[in-house]
This record gives C-alpha cells, sequence and structure tokens, in this order.
C-alpha cells in the first residue's frame, strides 16, 4: 500500500555547508604541512575521505522522517566523497525502497548482502523489495534469513506478518505482527498491517482497535483510515464509517461501506450506499454500478436478506 507523504525540503544545502566547514576546521591545523613520506600521504587522503556517524546523522534522520528524497540527495553526495562505502549505499537502497523503486533497490541490496556489518539489513531490504516485486518466495527466504541473522529486525517481522497474510497462515501472521510491534510499537504500518491481519480472519473489533491505534501515531495514513471505516461498516457501525468523509475520498468511502453492508447481508443499506457513490462522481459510477448489479442478483435470489432492512 503507498502512502501519500508530504516531502518538505530538508535542508540539504545546510548540510553540505556543514561538512565543509569539518573539512575546512579538519585543514587548519598547523601552519605549513611537513614534507613526509607517500605513504602519510595517502594515509592522510584515506583519513579525509572516511565517512563518520556525524556526517551520516542527518540523512538517516531526514529518512526516518520520511523526506526520502532529500535523504538520498545526502547519500548521494557522501557517495561522491567515499564511493565506495556500504553503509551509504545501505541508505540510498533504503530511499529508493521507500520511493517505490524496488527493481534498483534489490540490485543494490544485493551487492551488499557481503558486508557483514550490514547483511541483515540487507537481507531485510531485500526481502521486502522482493514482496513489492510480487516474488513472495524469495522474499520470504530472504526475510527469514534476516530475522536469523539478527531477530531485532522489526521491519522484517511486519513484512513477514504480510506474506503469512497473504498465505492465511494467521497463526504464524500473529507471531510475527507481534515482533514486529515490540520492536516498534511506534509504527503506525505495523498496526495497520495487524488490523488488516485480524479483519481478514473476521476479528472484527480487534482490527477496529489496531486501526484507531494507528492513526493515533500517524493520523494521514491513508490506508488505515480507509481499513478502519470499512472494519466499522463491516461491524455495522455505518455512521461511524461514513463520518467526516468528503471531497476526493467521498465516493470511495461509500462504494467500500457498500460492499461491507453487502457482505453483512445488509442490502437495503448497500444499495443506497452504493447509489450515493454513483452519484457522488462519475470515476466511481463503473466500480458502484457494478456492485448495483451484482446486488440485485443476490437480492433476486433472496430479496430480504439476512441483514436486510
Amino acid at each position: 500500500m503507498t502512502v501519500a507523504m508530504n516531502r518538505l525540503r530538508f535542508g540539504s544545502q545546510h548540510f553540505l555547508t556543514v561538512i565543509l566547514c569539518i573539512l575546512a576546521l579538519s585543514g587548519c591545523a598547523g601552519t605549513a604541512p611537513n614534507k613526509g613520506t607517500d605513504q602519510a600521504a595517502v594515509a592522510a587522503k584515506t583519513q579525509s575521505n572516511q565517512i563518520t556517524p556525524v556526517m551520516l546523522a542527518l540523512p538517516d534522520a531526514a529518512y526516518e522522517a520520511g523526506h526520502y528524497d532529500d535523504a538520498l540527495h545526502m547519500y548521494r553526495e557522501l557517495l561522491v566523497r567515499d564511493p565506495n562505502n556500504t553503509r551509504v549505499k545501505l541508505g540510498i537502497a533504503d530511499c529508493e525502497l521507500a520511493s517505490n523503486d524496488p527493481s534498483d533497490a534489490n540490485e543494490l541490496y544485493k551487492e551488499l548482502e557481503g558486508d557483514p556489518s550490514i547483511h541483515a539489513r540487507a537481507l531485510q531490504g531485500r526481502g521486502i523489495a522482493l514482496l513489492k516485486m510480487g516474488q513472495n518466495g524469495d522474499a520470504e527466504k530472504a526475510l527469514k534469513d534476516a530475522v536469523a541473522a539478527d531477530p531485532k529486525l522489526g521491519r522484517a517481522w511486519n513484512a513477514l506478518g504480510a506474506l503469512y497474510d497473504a498465505n492465511q497462515k494467521w497463526d504464524e501472521a500473529d507471531q510475527a505482527y507481534a515482533k514486529a510491534l515490540a520492536l516498534m510499537p511506534r509504527s503506525a504500518a505495523a498496526n495497520n498491517n495487524l488490523g488488516f491481519s485480524l479483519l481478514s480472519q473476521g476479528k472484527t473489533n480487534e482490527a477496529i482497535k489496531s486501526f484507531q491505534t494507528a492513526l493515533e501515531i500517524d493520523p494521514t495514513l491513508q490506508p488505515a483510515q480507509m481499513n478502519l471505516r470499512i472494519a466499522l461498516a463491516l461491524g455495522g457501525r455505518y455512521d461511524e464509517a461514513t463520518a467526516g468523509a468528503q471531497g476526493p475520498n467521498l465516493p470511495a468511502t461509500l462504494n467500500n461501506v457498500g460492499f461491507a453492508a453487502m457482505a453483512r447481508g445488509d442490502y437495503t443499506k448497500a444499495a443506497a450506499y452504493f447509489t450515493q457513490s454513483v452519484n457522488a462522481s462519475s470515476s466511481y459510477e463503473e466500480m458502484a454500478s457494478k456492485n448495483l448489479e451484482e446486488l440485485k442478483v443476490i437480492t433476486g435470489k433472496n430479496p430480504n436478506g439476512p441483514g436486510g432492512t
């Protein structure tokens, strides 16, 4: 699921200025260079090209804040400084993955798996990239290898939960999400995924709580917003499911609530919501109209419906 995010400029130019100041200060020590061996000169040059944790702090922070374009720009500036730095390359791969470029990210993660210092994180990233590419078998292997190498990789556990959901392995999914949330309880994405899993299992009330938690953490998370509305509708709470829906989201909300009502057997309500969806937007006319036709077929066989009013 793609989440639309507002990306504010993160002060990339300021970061580069800081780097330049650090270099200038390091170059000001002493009044004149002493004559030394070629070996000393090479060592000094190598030292000046090293990427320090301080230099990684700002692009890492930009990535964690969801400012992927800014983070990617800063990582690439660092890569110019040290083209072989695998930690910087890992940051670039993470940004590409977050920006929905899983194919390029996958290739870079594969290249990085051989570095022991980032082996587990590279496997985690590759597993998520493969999952986005629909290569579930390879994704599961990579993710299992990742958590075997480092059981504290919350994103890997979250992705495994999604894989288990796809195969309806509910017990494994529950365990994977439990581990993911133990490691990153403030992850809106993990709470949303858990809610989706619970809803798929028919645990509507538990799912509602998970979606609500996700939205408490990130009120802008659109998948959780829509999932919560669907869950409320599946629980028969139609007014709550449609409360506040307006603008471009209104037709989709009405259609989804209608579908939930139809799944409950509440056919009169379903017809009303499908009709409202058609009237709200021509872009949803075809989808909602098809749902209305399906509803007619169902009610033709069972006019009142088990939950009809």
